[in-house]
């Protein structure tokens, strides 16, 4: 669920840039930060309880 929440993020920074509400420098530091979010969230759920993948 809470990679779709960065998806649909993601999203919204794209129309943002459209509209010319953010600058490229705000729309790319974004799309950084979120690709970064969606690697951790995808690395935790591949993690069990103690903290190892599987």
């Amino acid at each position: 669920m809470a990679k779709r929440s960065a998806a649909e993020c993601a999203g919204i920074l794209d129309v943002c840039k459209r509209l010319e509400l953010i600058d490229e420098s705000h729309y790319t530091r974004g799309r950084e930060l979120l690709l970064r979010i969606v690697a951790m969230l995808t690395k935790m759920s591949r993690c069990d309880t103690s903290g190892y993948a599987r």
